[in-house]
């Protein structure tokens, strides 16, 4: 297709992590960009709306009213729970800041077409919003996740939030019940309960953070026990029988009942597709409704391609941002370069936070790579969690091991490990 048979070279769904950085990028380039999104504040994605920021700045508030707690050595005295709306507000207002530069007009100057409202594709090259159709030489999906819900007998009674909703809460809940033991489910656990609730988690694992090396999973549990979080690893939440009284089912032993006011449910996240009319673009989608990918994240028409949660790898924001420096390079690269996770890392910033970054040994092992693990050693007097010096999770060659490691600013010490990995 030539430029002037389109009317945008680059057509992207989604204006989340992944899309914003595509449009943004291709605009400065000198391409015509479109970017579409349902709602302006859906613009941002998740991380703005109801993930990195929002969840990042309530740790921050839960941990100076903890380290306020702590302080009676110093003669000070606190007690009572924290001012839930306030709390918010201040939550609110980190995101009011990130917002200034992602919001359809900011990206309007930037010299972006911003249209809001529900898109579907018409034909291989072609999309309808509001009534119109908009040609593109080149389109991507961003269209991201949404959080599964928990299908329960009883649920509909329920206040159950999810992390798209629990930002509305202006009142702090004497009970928690958080049904799910992964990054998101500890993370808000643990805040919430510093900042005055009663936090139980129920899990059906064995053990919380199931990514991470079994013996940093046992730190973090210790830690939040110790803190007062109640935990319940393999077991279910099976009915509720109230509003507030939940049924619960060990894999061992019978069924018991926890009182709650509210429950949090973070149980993974699924991505779906529904009114795109992805079959119009000629675009395949595997048993499971997950689009089917190259190593390229191009889709079956050539012309297409796919970022961020969409493509169901990794949801992480920084992944999206991974997928979309690889889609830039590639568009303008003859040499394409292919999705690469060896070197990917996260964070998750409990106390202490627990990093991870490289391929665990499991993996190292299935691909017969030699390598001797990258253990946490004891913790120290002062609390600070270290990595063993054998390994340490350093580069040997182009070859990195694994370091989970549960530390004390961990997402500070893994960023020197995992910079100056190779792109691919």
């Amino acid at each position: 297709m030539t430029k002037k048979e389109a009317d945008f070279d680059l057509i992207v769904l989604g204006a989340g992590s992944a899309g914003l950085g595509l449009a943004l990028f291709m605009a400065k380039a000198d391409m015509r960009v479109l970017l579409i999104d349902r709602t302006a504040q859906d613009v941002g994605g998740d991380c703005l709306n109801h993930g990195c920021v929002p969840s990042k700045a309530l740790i921050h508030a839960s941990r100076q009213v903890h380290q306020a707690r702590q302080a009676t050595q110093f003669g000070l005295q606190v007690s009572g729970a924290a001012d839930m709306a306030q709390v918010m507000d201040y939550v609110q207002s980190r995101q009011a800041i990130i917002r200034h530069h992602e919001n359809p007009d900011y990206l309007r100057e930037q010299g972006v077409t911003v249209e809001i409202g529900t898109p579907k594709f018409v034909g291989e090259h072609e999309v309808e919003i509001n009534g119109r159709t908009y040609r593109g030489r080149k389109l991507a999906v961003a269209t991201g996740s949404r959080p599964k819900q928990l299908q329960l007998p009883g649920a509909e009674r329920v206040q159950l939030y999810d992390n798209q909703h629990v930002w509305d809460l202006r009142h702090l809940p004497a009970r928690l019940l958080v049904v799910g033991g992964g990054p998101n489910s500890v993370e808000l656990g643990q805040a919430m309960q510093r900042l005055g609730s009663q936090v139980t988690i129920v899990h059906h694992g064995p053990r919380l953070l199931e990514h991470e090396d079994a013996t940093i999973s046992q730190v973090l549990e210790e830690r939040l026990r110790a803190e007062g979080l109640t935990i319940h690893c393999n077991a279910e939440v099976v009915s509720f029988s109230s509003a507030t009284h939940a049924r619960v089912q060990p894999k061992e032993g019978a069924e018991f009942g926890l009182d709650f006011d509210i429950g949090y449910v973070a149980i993974g996240r699924e991505v779906r597709f529904e009114g795109l009319q992805l079959e119009k673009a000629g675009i395949e989608v595997d048993e499971d409704g997950h689009i089917k990918l190259d190593e390229h994240l191009t889709t079956t028409n050539p012309d297409i391609v796919v970022a961020g949660d969409a493509a169901n790898s990794l949801k992480f924001s920084h992944g999206a941002e991974l997928h979309m420096r690889l889609l830039v390079f590639n568009f303008f690269s003859p040499i394409k370069k292919q999705l690469d996770y060896d070197h990917f890392s996260w964070v998750t910033f409990t106390d202490p936070e627990v990093a991870h970054f490289g391929l665990d040994e499991p993996e190292l092992k299935k691909r017969a790579r030699a390598t001797s693990g990258g253990k946490p050693t004891s913790p120290t007097t002062t609390g600070l969690w270290l990595m063993s010096t054998a390994t340490a999770g350093c580069c040997c060659s182009s070859r990195k091991t694994c370091s989970p490691s549960p530390a004390r600013n961990a997402g500070f010490w893994v960023a020197p490990w995992w910079l100056p990995a190779p792109a691919s």
